[in-house]
């Protein structure tokens, strides 16, 4: 009996481990590529604006570590934010880069300068968490919107992509997903430049 125990324990962790890849779920995507052959995307800064953790707002689930003396988890989601923001910008424009495709960051959409804006905010936090025996993966939802530079208010494509990741901690579970999207993101601008 105590090896099966065992062996339900060893199965447990082990599913806990594995990840789902990013998923889309498409509001708007226009058949054939409405991108193919575009060279130039600007990207805004990752957004984090209207941001909820599980059925928190970012402010109150902040406030809620707060109370609870968690000072050091409140300051490491901050320092996290700056961080995935610059990961996510890296990936996404190291990528296009690699292939061939003009990609600049800017702050706003009307800095872009011709081309393609893509905008970007995560919507979308449920941490998880990973103690020994027992987790529940992080999922992120990134909403996304892209528009002719010209033209930054009529989306072009609007989707909401989304990464499931298990992990021993918060911040690397949500980094994972972010990173995870943010590669998927750039494969599919590719993918429909390319056509």
């Amino acid at each position: 009996m105590r090896n099966l125990q065992n062996v339900v324990l060893i199965l447990s962790a082990l599913f806990g481990l594995v990840a789902c890849g990013p998923s889309f779920q498409f509001a708007k995507r226009p058949q054939p590529s409405a991108l193919k052959g575009m060279q130039k995307i600007a990207l805004t800064t990752l957004s984090y604006d209207g941001l909820m953790i599980g059925k928190k707002t970012f402010d109150e689930y902040i406030a809620g570590k707060a109370a609870d003396k968690d000072d050091e988890s409140a300051a490491k989601w901050t320092a996290n934010k700056a961080t995935w923001k610059k990961n996510v910008t890296e990936i996404i424009t190291g990528k296009l880069k690699g292939a061939g495709i003009a990609a600049s960051e800017v702050a706003k959409p009307a800095d872009a300068q011709g081309g393609l804006v893509l905008l970007m905010s995560v919507e979308f936090i449920e941490p998880g968490f990973y103690v020994g025996v027992a987790s529940r993966p992080s999922e992120t939802h990134v909403h996304v919107t892209i528009a002719d530079a010209a033209k930054p208010n009529e989306a072009i494509y609007d989707f909401v992509a989304m990464s499931r990741t298990s992990g021993y901690s918060t911040g690397g579970r949500v980094g994972d997903d972010l990173d995870r999207i943010a590669g998927q993101i750039a494969k599919f601008l590719i993918a429909e430049i390319n056509g």
